[in-house]
């Protein structure tokens, strides 16, 4: 399989490539899931980790696990002076940017176009409430869907970085 030299997209799109990327990318999702997490205990400083974490997980979905990591931060931004706000709000606004793309990523139906001459193939989220009502959102083309496991990954590494640099500096 060759690639394009744009993105990870091969230069040949079938629905079974499309597959897995979007397997690749879904499993490389849950190092975000984790990183979230361990950013959650580290961000309250907890003396248990684990319990932490696990009281993290025991909240059902990750929207809703989202909405506790950011409610958190601002709580402990606002009490400690020493946390960097820019650099944790970026992160959780891009883990939130990762979070919709991975629903749209889950919920998709595999579609096809003809139109340069060839097949074109890509993503289309059968229900707009997934979009948010957002039509344009519906479609998603082959590049997004094969950058996303490098998208996910990097995000993920960069939570780790925060809290094993930025954050344990700050709260430690």
């Amino acid at each position: 399989m060759t690639k394009s030299s744009a993105s990870n997209e091969p230069s040949h799109v079938t629905p079974s490539l499309i597959a897995e990327a979007i397997g690749r990318a879904l499993l490389t999702w849950h190092n975000n899931e984790t990183a979230s997490a361990h950013l959650f205990a580290a961000l309250i400083n907890a003396g248990n980790r684990n319990a932490a974490i696990a009281a993290f997980y025991a909240v059902n979905g990750f929207s809703q696990r989202l909405a506790v990591l950011k409610s958190t931060a601002r709580v402990v931004s606002a009490s400690n002076a020493n946390i960097d706000d820019v650099s944790l709000v970026t992160l959780l606004d891009r883990l939130a940017e990762a979070n919709r793309l991975r629903n749209r990523l889950s919920h998709s139906e595999v579609r096809k176009t003809f139109a340069d001459g060839r097949y074109q193939y890509f993503l289309e989220v059968p229900d707009a409430a997934w979009t948010g009502g957002k039509q344009k959102d519906r479609r998603i083309d082959a590049a997004t869907i094969f950058a996303a496991e490098a998208e996910f990954r990097t995000l993920a590494e960069d939570i780790a970085a925060y809290i094993d640099s930025d954050l344990a500096e700050d709260i430690g």
